[in-house]
């Protein structure tokens, strides 16, 4: 019992930690038949269209995926990060991760 509690409260944990996650309702059409059904995925962030049961990386550093009724997407780097005293943390867009440096120089890296 107290070993699936410490695995149950790691996993929270870990949740919490690794990414920020939403899901969206998909926009749906009517087909032929008068049925409700999707046609394509947008992505929420430039409104790009991708297939049904695909994922991509958005251009905000997220991983999206089509469910087909919905899109889910989760931040590819970790949304908790500690920085030493004197330092700050960059989200390098590129990359899809930080960068710690110097407060007042962001060209000097800081150690971690």
């Amino acid at each position: 019992m107290k070993i699936l509690m410490i695995l149950s409260v790691l996993c929270t944990m870990l949740t919490l930690i690794h990414a920020v996650c939403f899901i969206i309702k998909n926009e749906l059409e009517i087909n032929t038949d008068g049925l409700l059904v999707p046609q394509k995925c947008l992505d929420p962030f430039d409104k790009s269209e991708h297939a049904i049961r695909t994922s991509w990386n958005s251009s905000l550093c997220m991983r999206c995926k089509c469910y087909g009724a919905t899109v889910s997407c989760c931040t590819r780097y970790s949304s908790s990060i500690s920085t030493p005293p004197g330092c700050e943390a960059t989200l390098d867009e590129q990359l899809c991760e930080y960068k710690i440096h110097r407060i007042n120089d962001p060209e000097a890296p800081c150690e971690v």
